[in-house]
């Protein structure tokens, strides 16, 4: 199991084979765990579109989260990886308290996400960047490890 961050999550809703989380994901064998709070970052992402688009916009995401809901529902087609949907649970709420603690308060969907990760002890799939990166050094410097499987866009040939 691997939860995407709120980006991952983003160009995983917008489905298009080109971006490179959807590329990646293509070669995993694996359930792919969206946290809640990285669904409202897309919903949230969602609302400043223009009117005509924000229509579209958000039966992709009803559509996708009927798919998270339907356990036996492909994340790519045929083939896996399965999506489902992480609550907040309690132990990520203990988290999300130590998790915004060091990285404040800029990144809120993150840090969110973060926890849902760091709660249900499960690896986070993060585009490598740079804002990522400093992310996870931070928590690791302040003692609270997350696993990554990061993507590489480069190689991903974004």
């Amino acid at each position: 199991m691997i939860v995407p961050g709120p980006i991952e999550t983003f160009q995983i809703v917008d489905r298009s084979n080109e971006l490179p989380v959807m590329r990646h994901l293509a070669s995993l064998d694996s359930v792919v765990a969206i946290a809640a709070p990285a669904i409202a970052a897309v919903a949230d992402a969602y609302a400043d579109a223009p009117e005509a688009q924000r229509f579209g916009l958000m039966n992709r995401l009803g559509e996708f989260l009927r798919d998270c809901a339907d356990s036996s529902a492909p994340g790519l087609g045929e083939a896996a990886p399965y999506y489902l949907m992480l609550p907040f649970s309690l132990g990520a709420v203990e988290s999300f308290a130590k998790i915004r603690r060091v990285l404040g308060e800029s990144d809120l969907f993150s840090a969110q996400t973060y926890a849902v990760a760091h709660g249900e002890d499960v690896p986070l799939l993060l585009l490598r960047t740079e804002a990522a990166q400093a992310d996870m050094e931070s928590l690791a410097a302040a003692g609270i490890d997350i696993g990554v499987e990061w993507i590489d866009a480069t190689a991903e040939g974004a």
